[in-house]
């Protein structure tokens, strides 16, 4: 009775060291199938993934740096899923216990079957992203094509002048044609780029003689990133 004691103890070190290779080596194929599936699973993803940050790009958004590492590492781990099936398609063939070489492929193959499959489906679970892209901020202003001015700098510190009034809310200018109105607004315009001023955003819009509520408030729109999905869901009062 003495001897068993050690005896069973060699028994269930040798069982615990040699059970997880064997389980490797019996569950092969059904993991190899696994690998296959959840790698389908990721590439469904991945696409839907790919086409969000399509619509997103048209958007004038710029893709979240996570998603394209996510989607790089996707097209990575695609590539080793493909060497490993292709390298487990030769399993059948090769299986047979009484080849000490092959009983070692095939718990090498095993292991990275199962490494890859733990790997897949990280992915799959990161690949649930809320937000794939971001909106850059808009520019306050944007500088207009001005070239040199003469005699408008008084003009345009007036009027700038008044725009600074707290109960200044609309400011016309008129005068005839070829007098200066435009490069006026356009020099106006540029000034706030150098001045500090209270305004969210100045927004320069042309309106001609047959003038086109649809297009200046198109302008607007593009102006405040208005998404156009829904921008396009408003017709021209809901806009106001």
């Amino acid at each position: 009775m003495d001897c068993v004691s050690p005896i069973f103890t060699v028994a269930t070190f040798l069982w615990n060291c040699t059970a997880p290779r064997a389980s490797l080596i019996r569950d092969l194929l059904t993991n190899l199938e696994s690998l296959g599936n959840e790698m389908e699973l990721l590439n469904f993803r991945s696409e839907d993934v790919k086409t969000r940050v399509e619509l997103e790009k048209q958007q004038q958004l710029i893709p979240r740096r996570e998603v394209e590492g996510w989607l790089q590492e996707v097209g990575d781990v695609q590539n080793e899923v493909n060497a490993i099936l292709e390298e487990g398609g030769l399993v059948p063939e090769k299986k047979c216990l009484g080849n000490c070489n092959n009983i070692q492929s095939s718990y090498n193959l095993g292991k990275r079957v199962t490494r890859t499959l733990s790997h897949v489906r990280e992915l799959t679970r990161r690949g649930d992203f809320e937000v794939v892209a971001y909106r850059l901020p808009r520019a306050v202003v944007d500088e207009l094509p001005l070239g040199p001015t003469v005699g408008l700098d008084s003009l345009c510190e007036r009027v700038c002048s008044c725009l600074d009034e707290d109960e200044v809310g609309i400011l016309g200018l008129y005068g005839m044609r070829g007098v200066g109105k435009t490069t006026l607004m356009k020099k106006i315009n540029n000034h706030f780029l150098k001045t500090r001023h209270e305004f969210d955003t100045v927004i320069w819009v042309a309106v001609f003689n047959e003038a086109s509520v649809t297009a200046v408030q198109e302008v607007i729109g593009n102006k405040l990133q208005i998404v156009d999905s829904v921008w396009q869901n408003k017709n021209h009062v809901l806009r106001y």
